[in-house]
């Protein structure tokens, strides 16, 4: 699942802070965009220290995720939020079984 400020975010990450081009993105993350399922959270979570990071909460919170995979600090210092696990890529992989891909 994927929201508006999510898309957005990750835009800006990947243009300043790996210095992706604009035809980068499009290519790469639209893709992804288009197979993503979207959501409208109606929901408003304060409480993480990274509002960018709230935003995924109230994501995962409106899809009803069980587990929100991330490398984000913020989010990884909450381990669990309402019963959402919040994994890195490895943990994750590690937990399902396929470490191996």
């Amino acid at each position: 699942m994927v929201s508006r400020a999510i898309s957005d975010e990750v835009g800006r990450t990947l243009r300043f802070k790996f210095n992706w081009s604009e035809a980068q993105i499009s290519a790469i993350a639209g893709a992804i965009w288009r197979t993503a399922q979207w959501v409208e959270p109606q929901i408003t979570v304060t409480d993480c220290s990274d509002d960018d990071d709230n935003r995924v909460l109230e994501c995962a919170l409106e899809s009803n995720a069980s587990v929100i995979v991330s490398g984000d600090r913020h989010l990884l210092a909450l381990h669990r939020y309402r019963g959402i696990a919040i994994l890195t890529a490895k943990q994750f992989l590690e937990r399902r079984g396929w470490e191996s891909l």
